[in-house]
């Protein structure tokens, strides 16, 4: 999990660099902006790139937040079995059902 966020980050800093650099070019040429599929106010290419951009944006920072401190999952098996703990505990069924009590 761990290695795969690391990928999605590198991934996501190359869409924003970019984005930025798309922004920057076009942050000038005008064009209307849309609303429920009709056309609204005026704005420009840039801003909207930008916003695309602070979606990666946030998009980036719940990714190393997710990084820095990956989910718990538990020590609990498979619902409904005990195979796996009695497998690690070497068949000895006192450790097993001491690890599925709260």
């Amino acid at each position: 999990m761990r290695e795969g966020l690391g990928l999605l980050r590198d991934r996501l800093v190359g869409v924003i660099d970019a984005l930025a650099r798309f922004a920057a070019k076009w942050r000038e040429l005008a064009t209307l902006g849309f609303t429920h599929f009709q056309p609204a106010q005026l704005t420009t290419v840039g801003k909207r790139a930008c916003l695309w951009c602070y979606d990666f944006v946030l998009d980036l920072q719940r990714a190393g937040a997710a990084h820095r401190r990956p989910a718990f999952r538990g020590v609990k098996g498979t619902t409904g079995t005990q195979a796996s703990f009695l497998a690690l505990f070497h068949g000895d069924h006192d450790k097993c059902a001491g690890s599925m009590s709260w």
